[in-house]
Order: C-alpha cells, then sequence, then structure tokens
C-alpha cells in the first residue's frame, strides 16, 4: 500500500486536524484507499479509531493480515472500533422483547437530531475520551460509509449536523484527522441525498480522494481512476503536487497497481 499512501500524500503531508474525504463512486469500491491509511497509522503507530456502517472490522483485519499487520492486537489499544449497526441490531432485540429493562443506546425509531446526538455521543465516548488519554499522540477517526446513515432514516439536514458535530471534534483535538468515506450515484440524477452530501464534503474537506470506475467500461487491466485533491496551495507548492492528480489502478488480491493515464507502467 506503499504506493498509495505516496499517491495520496499522506506519508508526505500534514494531515493533523484536516478532514479527508473518500468519494466512492457507483460500480467502484475505495476500500483499498482506507487500507491504504490503515496500514499508514499502523507504521506511524498513530491511534486509529474505526467508525463502521458499511465493513466490518472482521474484514479490516482479514486484509491487513493479507498486507503484514493485524489490527485485533491492538484492538482497545491503539485501535478502537464502534459498529453503530450492531447496536441497531441488539435495540431491535431489546425492542421486540416483552421487558426492555435498559435505555435503548441508539434509538431509531427517534428519527431526529437526538438520534444524532446518540451517534456523536457514542463515538466520543467511545474514540475521543481514549485519544485524550495519549494526548501526545496522532488521531485517525476513519467513517465508513456515511451513506449508510440515509439507511437508518435520515435525512440531509441530519446528517449535516452529524458532520458538523463530528468536524467539531478537530478543534478539540488538534492531532486529530477525520476520515469520511461516502457513496455517489449517476451525477445525472436531479436529486440523490447521498450525492448533496458528498458536495457539501467535497467543498468542506482539506483532501479529496475520488473512486471512479473507467468511463470506457470493464477492464481486465484496469480497475478504475483515482484522483487526488490537495486544497492547500501551500502543501501543493511545497511538494510540486498539481491540483488534480489522477492514477489508473489495479486491484490484486494483495497489492494496488498505480499506473498513469495513457499508460501501461506501473508508478
Amino acid at each position: 500500500m506503499e504506493e498509495i499512501r505516496e499517491a495520496i500524500g499522506i506519508d508526505k503531508a500534514t494531515t493533523s486536524g484536516s478532514l479527508i474525504f473518500i468519494e466512492e463512486h457507483h460500480h467502484s469500491d475505495a476500500n483499498f484507499v482506507l487500507q491504504a491509511i490503515i496500514a499508514h497509522c499502523k507504521e506511524k503507530n498513530h491511534m486509529l479509531n474505526l467508525v463502521l456502517f458499511h465493513n466490518t472490522f472482521g474484514h479490516f483485519h482479514n486484509v491487513g493480515m493479507k498486507l503484514g499487520y493485524n489490527l485485533k492486537k491492538d484492538l482497545n489499544n491503539t485501535v478502537n472500533v464502534i459498529e453503530p449497526l450492531k447496536v441497531v441490531s441488539k435495540n431491535i432485540h431489546l425492542q421486540n422483547s416483552d421487558n426492555i429493562k435498559e435505555n435503548l443506546e441508539f434509538d431509531i425509531t427517534n428519527k431526529s437530531t437526538h438520534l444524532v446526538n446518540q451517534l456523536v455521543k457514542i463515538i466520543k465516548d467511545e474514540c475521543i475520551s481514549k485519544a485524550k488519554e495519549m494526548s501526545e499522540q496522532k488521531v485517525y477517526l476513519i467513517i465508513d460509509d456515511l451513506s449508510h446513515l440515509f439507511d437508518v432514516g435520515l435525512n440531509v439536514q441530519d446528517i449535516w449536523y452529524f458532520i458538523r458535530c463530528i468536524r467539531s471534534f478537530i478543534n478539540d483535538e488538534p492531532l486529530l484527522t477525520l476520515c469520511v468515506t461516502s457513496h455517489v450515484f449517476d451525477s445525472s440524477l436531479e436529486f440523490c441525498e447521498t450525492n448533496i452530501i458528498a458536495n457539501v464534503l467535497k467543498h468542506s474537506a482539506d483532501l479529496v480522494i475520488v473512486v471512479r470506475p473507467l468511463e470506457t467500461g470493464q477492464s481486465r487491466e484496469i480497475s478504475g481512476k483515482l484522483a487526488v485533491y490537495w486544497k492547500s496551495e501551500s502543501e501543493r507548492l511545497r511538494f510540486k503536487w498539481s491540483e488534480e492528480m489522477t492514477y489508473l489502478y489495479k486491484l490484486h488480491d494483495r497489492e494496488v497497481k498505480l499506473f498513469a493515464p495513457g499508460s501501461s507502467r506501473i508508478m
């Protein structure tokens, strides 16, 4: 994953206090970018907080084992995991029981800002509190995948409120890097809630990474296109990056190969 880390620049530029947004287009899979960021955290011994709506922790661990790192070994130490949909499943079971003896931690029947506040509190209690215990350590908070919040009945306003709450963590934790992934659909759709959220995040993020399929269709040699946008002009000048850096990529079982557009040579 070293070539991916180099391509997106996280091994060079300063990301503390930044928002990284990964936009995953329909018919593509941006998971390899997350794995590169996780590998970076493991190598640099950064604290890693995973808020997982899409892939499970088991998935990230299994892929990590192929890439040479063990997430389970550091679980509840430098690696912390929240899987809200598992909490939802538990709550549904409690609601269906005859006698509810405990308060619901994440009540999806309450589709309002109260639901968002519940989720934010879970993240803050489980992740940010542990980050404060290691005040000098850099922290990555990864949310995968934000678009699944629509699946629990939240609307655009609710999710934007959630983003604002999470983004405020950066103000309290200057060593924290917030990384958010979200799925988007065909841009020709007149109204698509996931696309609205993605567009807002693209404007507010410090680093935007876009993963999309090939416009020309499927290929045995290329899996898709990777585009990297650093908003900071000072960082671009410092490392001589262009405003938009575009690559073609090919996914393999244990690695990802990058190519310059129009080239068959590995970068």
